[in-house]
Parts: structure tokens; sequence; C-alpha cells
């Protein structure tokens, strides 16, 4: 009887990096520590003003037994503004003032949104005020 031993060719040679691929993991590697130091940098560093809230009425329509006004919400802050509220105000003479409010979830920063008011009575008859009233930081 005889025994035959297999060699097993499965198992390949190890092989050490090479030159290139010490470079490649050395500026890879260089790249994050900037990158990261960078991010930390400008979350520290970075003040950021205020949102800066303008709207502006783009329109007054009857809408059933209301009138809506349509207005157009616009931050143009490097801030985003949270939970702003914006409300208007309809004076009419002989009349108590009529209110009519609308709250956004949020209002990115440079960028604007469109929402409306609804009031019973007509805003062209009186003096109409709509502005932002509070928002929360995110």
């Amino acid at each position: 009887m005889t025994i035959t031993s297999r060699k097993d060719h499965s198992h390949r040679e190890q092989q050490t990096p090479g030159a290139i691929e010490w470079l490649v993991g050395l500026v890879s590697a260089l790249l994050i520590v900037v990158l990261i130091a960078w991010m930390a940098r400008e979350a520290i560093m970075q003040e950021s003003p205020p949102p800066q809230l303008d709207i502006e009425i783009t329109g007054i329509e009857k809408a059933g037994r209301y009138f809506r006004v349509d207005f157009e919400l616009a931050n143009r802050s490097d801030s985003t503004a949270a939970a702003v509220r914006v409300e208007g105000v309809l004076r009419r003479e002989g009349a108590e003032p009529e209110r009519s409010d609308v709250t956004f979830d949020y209002a990115p920063a440079h960028s604007s949104t469109k929402g409306g008011l609804l009031f019973e009575g007509d805003p062209a008859a009186g003096t109409l005020t709509v502005r932002p009233t509070g928002f929360a930081e995110p």
C-alpha cells in the first residue's frame, strides 16, 4: 500500500505592498486628515448670521367665502430657520382687526417657499400687513 501526499495549491504567496500602494495609501490618509480638520474648523469658527426673512404678497383671490392672500417667504441668510410664523393683519375702518397666521416647519438658507392666509373680509377694502413674527433655530 502506497500513501501519496497531495500538495495544497490553494495557498498563494503573500506579497508585500509596493511603493505605489504605499504612496496611494499615504496620500489618501493625508486627504482624510485634512478634510476632517477643515470641517472641524468650519464648524467651530464659522458664525452664522440670524435668518433674514422677507415676505412678498403674490396675489389676493376670492376662495369660497374667504379671501386668500398668497405670499412668498424668502430666507436670504446662510442660516436655516425653523417654526417660522407668518401673521397677517387686516384693518378695516369701523371693524376689529382680523388676524390670520401660518407656521412653516423650515425656511432653509437661501430659499423661498409659498403660503397663504385666509381672511373673511376683503383685503382690498382695508389695510393688510403680512410679516414674519418669529422663528426657532433648528
